[in-house]
């Protein structure tokens, strides 16, 4: 206890600079590797950046510490603001003051509609027959179609991680809300989500021609790639009254998906023109005057 007392009386003019500093107790404890207790005996009114208190003021707290609410042990100093010791006392003492009414007959039963088309989905067990968590049932793959083996109540689709990818595809084919880009500025015409400024131009035009046509994510076309993959492909306008199909690209586009293009043709065997807003515009004036009985395109 002396060494340490002589320690610190000689850091005194050290421990001022410290105080300057506004260091913490515990950090000038640990510098003159002495204990903080004997630090806060010598100098109680140093104030380091605890708040602004000095040491008295928190020796002075730790004679009559407050008391937590729920288990009345000593609050520490430095949550001395808390009602709580901790986070548990806080959520016991508040949730046992919750008063809670019983269940009225309506209520129950409106509870229980709900659960019933919650799992109504799910299919339903045989009675008869009692399956063990640590017992195995054999299934079918819808991939593959191939059996396979699962234990307890687990009900797979598919047998393997690679059916799995395969049964994600193919939802994911069928599904005309997936799939198509989504990095790019989208654009607002008549209430009717647009990709590109050129899409805009060619529908105004369009409308301004009296030219009917539809947009709509339900009309795909498949095509196959050079891997043997499955696609889907999205034209940008259907016109019905030439059964025609437009998708305006820009030539780098084009040259990107010239392969896509040209396959979705041959395996379909529809009328699709691209290119440029202007391509197409006179595409469809050869288009209208072949059909015949169409006004004049401007």
């Amino acid at each position: 206890m002396g060494k340490q007392t002589d320690i610190i009386k000689n850091a005194k003019n050290q421990i001022k600079m410290w105080h300057i500093e506004k260091r913490p107790t515990d950090w000038i404890a640990k510098q003159l590797k002495v204990s903080r207790e004997t630090l806060k005996k010598i100098y109680p009114d140093y104030k380091g950046n605890q708040g602004g208190h000095s040491i008295g003021e928190e020796l002075e707290y730790d004679k009559t510490p407050k008391l937590c609410k729920q288990c009345n042990k000593p609050i520490l100093w430095q949550k001395r603001k808390h009602d709580f010791c901790n986070h548990s006392c806080s959520a016991f003492f508040n949730s046992k003051n919750i008063i809670r009414t019983e269940w009225t007959a309506e209520q129950k039963n409106n509870f229980s509609k709900k659960q019933k088309e919650r799992y109504k989905f799910l299919p339903k067990r045989d009675s008869n027959k009692t399956l063990k968590r640590d017992s195995n049932k054999t299934l079918k793959c819808i991939i593959c179609n191939n059996e396979f083996t699962v234990k307890g109540y687990k009900i797979r689709k598919t047998c393997s991680k690679k059916c799995k990818n395969l049964l994600g595809q193919k939802l994911s084919r069928d599904n005309p809300n997936c799939g198509g880009e989504t990095n790019y500025k989208r654009y607002i015409y008549n209430d009717i989500t647009m990709d590109s400024s050129w899409e805009v131009n060619l529908a105004k035009y369009l409308d301004k021609n009296d030219i009917k046509w539809i947009r709509s994510r339900t009309i795909i076309f498949y095509w196959t790639d050079n891997k043997g993959n499955k696609r889907r492909y999205y034209p940008d306008f259907y016109l019905p009254e030439l059964n025609v199909y437009l998708d305006p690209k820009n030539e780098y586009k084009l040259l990107c998906d010239k392969e896509k293009i040209q396959k979705v043709i041959k395996e379909n065997n529809i009328k699709l023109i691209t290119g440029s807003v202007e391509n197409i515009i006179n595409n469809l004036r050869r288009a209208r005057s072949i059909v015949g009985n169409a006004p004049h395109l401007h």
